[in-house]
């Protein structure tokens, strides 16, 4: 086991049984890109920057050509590896359209790269939509219930809409106090996307 690996264990081994001092221990910068040019599709890009200890645990286990890169080769490794667990979580991924629970089955254009020491995720969710669904309001909620990673959403510059020139949105960012978790002691960040076709 690597230095690193035994370092990462030890705190998780430290913190298991201290509720009350309890934090997370990866942490994730969230960009989330909303497309609704696609007739009756939605579509939701989601990249995740993790932090640099969990950049360097993901290379260390992927990277075998150690070149801090994720090469095609690799790439098929890590997402046989990574993506069932990010299934069973539904990708950690809470998502609302116009009051109906979304449950994500697939993802698309899974894809992993670096930017200077740090690693990213990045893939898309397609989610049909009805034909007289004019008007959208999509929450979503990205946050890991177990508190062992911490999703941070950049909505000061991470939140992007591709859209048609006949429709308006507005970006609302919030806790969401009904999704209490870890003892109910946090709060997911909500974003809230309100969108308006202008020639109804």
């Amino acid at each position: 086991m690597s230095l690193i690996r035994k370092i990462f264990m030890i705190i998780i081994m430290l913190s298991v049984d201290v509720v009350l001092i309890a934090h997370p221990h990866l942490f994730a910068g969230v960009d989330l890109n909303f497309d609704i040019t696609k007739e009756n599709t939605l579509i939701i890009t989601q990249q995740w920057m993790f932090d640099d200890l969990t950049s360097m645990i993901i290379l260390e286990d992927f990277d075998s050509n150690c070149d801090n890169d994720i090469c095609s080769s690799e790439l098929n490794e890590l997402k046989e590896t990574v993506i069932p667990g990010l299934k069973e979580e539904n990708f950690y991924t809470d998502l609302d359209v116009n009051g109906e629970k979304i449950i994500i089955k697939e993802i698309s254009n899974f894809t992993v790269g670096t930017q200077d020491i740090y690693v990213f995720y990045k893939f898309d969710i397609e989610i049909p939509l009805q034909d007289n669904e004019s008007d959208l309001v999509i929450k979503t909620n990205i946050y890991d219930r177990d508190f062992y990673t911490k999703f941070f959403v950049n909505s000061s510059s991470g939140l992007n809409v591709i859209k048609p020139e006949n429709v308006t949105y507005k970006f609302e960012v919030y806790e969401n106090t009904e999704k209490s978790f870890y003892f109910g002691q946090l709060n997911p960040m909500e974003v809230k996307l309100i969108l308006t076709r202008n020639d109804q």
